[in-house]
């Protein structure tokens, strides 16, 4: 029997004390698990700790999947544990992971695998999408969701992205053309 793959929010601001924005039930969940795939396996750490779960943390196991890693054979190293019926659980630097992150390469090689990817509820959990999807750049988000990518915010540079996805959303009927994310610094 597989293990299953969850999908773990983070805040976005190391300053935000981690049940300020995550619904208590995140907790029995992040308790459960004793494997992570993670982008940064510092900035991971300090997060589980300011969360407080129940095992210490030099008794977990991190794995990093981040920018370096090359998708294929390394990806599947990752998922093997889950394929083998151990849990785990996938932290970004910020938000949710999957959304224009490296966490979208675990997703999409689980649900090659049949394994069950269950995203928790935080902070920008809703372009996580339903069943666990991956939201990439427009050409593989989810019916109704123009995700763009990481606009950026240099005055003429962030007009052209927003002209392109308000065509997009006009063209496609796309429900929410407002589904992206700008950094705020």
């Amino acid at each position: 029997m597989y293990g299953t793959l969850y999908l773990i929010p983070c805040p976005i601001s190391d300053e935000t004390a981690p049940w300020d924005v995550l619904p208590a039930a995140n907790r029995a969940v992040m308790d459960s698990l004793d494997y992570f795939i993670v982008e940064n396996t510092r900035s991971a750490r300090r997060f589980l700790s300011k969360a407080g779960i129940a095992r210490p943390i030099d008794t977990l196991e991190f794995r990093e999947l981040n920018e370096h890693t090359v998708a294929g054979r390394e990806v599947e190293e990752l998922v093997k544990p889950l394929v083998e019926g151990r849990s785990a659980g996938v932290i970004s630097e910020a938000g949710v992971p999957g959304v224009a992150d490296p966490g979208a390469l675990v997703v999409e090689a689980c649900h090659r695998h049949g394994i069950r990817v269950v995203p928790l509820a935080g902070p920008a959990a809703r372009p996580a999408g339903k069943n666990g999807r991956t939201v990439r750049p427009a050409e593989s988000a989810p019916p109704g969701i123009d995700f763009p990518g990481i606009i950026p915010i240099f005055g003429a540079v962030t007009t052209l992205p927003c002209v392109g996805m308000f065509h997009r959303a006009a063209c496609n009927s796309v429900l929410n053309p407002f589904n992206f994310f700008v950094p705020l610094s």
